[in-house]
């Protein structure tokens, strides 16, 4: 009897102590995470945040592609082409050009006769209209019209000057006597019907002699 009563004793101990370790779990090691630290907070933080950032990067750069970028690049592109296209016409309307001249340039050698045949043909009228003045006078003063001859070389005097103009440097001076001659025969012609018939006979005959020398074949 003494020696089971230690072993009662014992096991309620031992009940006793495994009924305390059960309520306060003190026996098993504990399986729930400590908490973190405040590095562990705030690197978990600080790498939401440049997630986040990321993110919104990233949109606002495809917002700003599609918004600007891209109809910005769309719009050089068409004007691009558009140029390309206008150079490719300007290059056609040059070659065409260029043809033209290439085939009007054999008509240029006749068109600088043609030219230069009617600067001759302008200067032959104008010194036949002054030698016909010149003989229209010639004829009235001999008939005694002083006034008819006078009519006669009203104009005779224009009619030179733009012979003169008509004519080479060289030969400038030869009207310009010319010029002078007329003015005798006028200033004159009332007092002194001879002499004005004389300048006259003169002057058709110098008219007459440049007729010879720049129309007569040779």
């Amino acid at each position: 009897m003494k020696d089971q009563m230690p072993d009662e004793t014992e096991k309620e101990e031992n009940d006793e102590s495994s009924d305390q370790t059960m309520e306060t779990g003190s026996a098993w090691p504990s399986s729930d995470p400590k908490p973190p630290g405040r590095v562990n907070l705030y690197a978990r933080k600080l790498a939401r945040s440049l997630v986040i950032a990321s993110i919104l990067f990233l949109g606002g750069m495809a917002i700003a592609y599609f918004a600007f970028q891209r109809p910005l690049t769309s719009g050089l592109n068409d004007r691009i082409e558009q140029l390309t296209s206008e150079k490719g016409d300007l290059e056609a309307q040059v070659t065409a050009l260029v043809e033209q001249v290439e085939t009007l340039e054999p008509f240029e050698a006749e068109n600088q006769a043609l030219q230069s045949s009617l600067a001759q043909e302008e200067l032959h009228v104008r010194l036949l209209s002054a030698l016909k003045d010149v003989q229209s006078a010639q004829l009235s003063l001999a008939l005694g019209e002083v006034d008819a001859a006078r009519l006669s070389l009203s104009r005779t005097e224009d009619r030179l000057e733009e012979l003169g103009e008509l004519l080479p440097a060289d030969q400038q001076g030869v009207v310009d006597g010319m010029v002078q001659r007329l003015g005798l025969v006028i200033d004159g012609m009332e007092s002194d019907a001879f002499a004005a018939a004389s300048d006259l006979e003169v002057l058709a005959n110098s008219l007459l002699q440049l007729e010879n020398t720049l129309f007569t074949s040779p």
